[in-house]
């Protein structure tokens, strides 16, 4: 089986350590980003299938990242 790879980006570290922990117990592989610059860079290394994306980032408009994802990743 191909293990499927999800991106957490949220400010909230707490919020990706919650959520990591709980999708690694289903089986999935997890990474998390703090950050909307933090996530661009896991995103092009990580190549995950799924983003689970917060809308408010210290950095910039979580709405913006996902585009540049959506550019990046059609598919996602």
């Amino acid at each position: 089986m191909n293990t499927k790879r999800i991106l957490i980006v949220d400010d909230e570290e707490s919020v990706c350590r919650v959520l990591a922990r709980h999708l690694r117990e289903k089986g999935y592989e997890t990474c998390c980003a703090l950050t909307s610059e933090d996530g661009l860079r896991k995103f092009a290394a990580f190549r995950p299938h799924l983003v689970i994306l917060d809308i408010r980032l210290p950095d910039g408009d979580g709405l913006v990242l996902l585009e540049r994802f959506r550019a990046a990743d059609p598919g996602l």
